[in-house]
């Protein structure tokens, strides 16, 4: 099993992105599970501490190709425009069990 963490920072303020546009955001990545092969668990979620990033995925993948797939897969991609739209930067860490 591969585990894909992903932490942003909203791009206009953590308030305005729960406010305005959390939901859309999880939606589009929660509904990426049973549509793409290898892909276990979307999890999105606002952290709560003022200090770190603002904004956190967690993906579980059957394997490293499950996830070298997902990320050019046109659903995801379709999902990481909304994604895009809405955050400013990014930090991943990927790690197998």
């Amino acid at each position: 099993m591969v585990k894909h963490i992903v932490l942003y920072n909203a791009k206009d303020g953590k308030e305005k992105y729960i406010k305005n546009q959390y939901s859309q955001m999880k939606e589009a990545l929660t509904s990426l599970v049973g549509k793409i092969d290898g892909l276990l668990k979307v999890e999105v979620t606002v952290t709560y501490n003022e200090t770190s990033h603002d904004i956190c995925l967690y993906t579980e993948f059957t394997d490293r190709a499950a996830l070298e797939a997902y990320r050019t897969n046109p659903y995801h991609l379709e999902a990481a425009k909304i994604v895009r739209s809405v955050t400013k930067d990014r930090v991943s860490a990927d790690y197998e069990l």
